[in-house]
């Protein structure tokens, strides 16, 4: 919704205007104005730099409770920056990525519906996240949809055991 208000307040702005025509930097500051505090980082690194992520799921475990299954996710996440010329450094990282719930299923991710999809903050190193699902869980992957320039995608799905 944020991103649609500022796209129709840019469209606004500009519409059936003479020179000076607006430009990227436009863009961007109309999307800045629409985004809160916790979104400027993200702002900068989709729009200003060049960043790459590495996003991962170094285990999962599960327990049946009451009413359903709580599912541990031990994730791993990093940022990078690069240069135009392909050199790269680790950048710390404080940003929001989706992290889904898959039921049981032979079929793709693709056509499932989530049993859990939310944003999580994700800090630079191990982290562990908890939820909870009302169905018995297949799988878990960070970055579902694909939506951040991950290194590595290989390893953002992991096979959920039921202990």
């Amino acid at each position: 919704d944020a991103v649609n208000g500022a796209l129709r307040a840019y469209f606004a702005r500009f519409v059936d205007k003479p020179a000076p025509f607006p430009t990227s930097r436009d863009l961007v500051n109309a999307l800045r104005q629409a985004a809160g505090p916790d979104h400027q980082s993200l702002i900068t690194d989709l729009f200003e730099t060049i960043t790459l992520f590495d996003a991962g799921i170094a285990a999962v475990s599960t327990r049946q409770v009451d009413g359903g299954y709580e599912v541990t996710v031990d994730a791993t996440a990093h940022q990078f920056t690069a240069d135009g010329r392909g050199e790269e450094r680790e950048v710390p990282l404080d940003t929001w990525f989706q992290v889904a719930v898959f039921p049981e299923s032979t079929s793709d991710i693709a056509e499932l519906e989530p049993l859990y999809l939310e944003l999580h903050k994700l800090h630079s190193g191990s982290q562990r996240i908890t939820v909870r699902v009302s169905e018995r869980p297949g799988r878990v992957v960070v970055d579902p949809f694909c939506l951040m320039i991950d290194r590595n995608r290989s390893n953002n799905s992991h096979a959920v055991p039921l202990s």
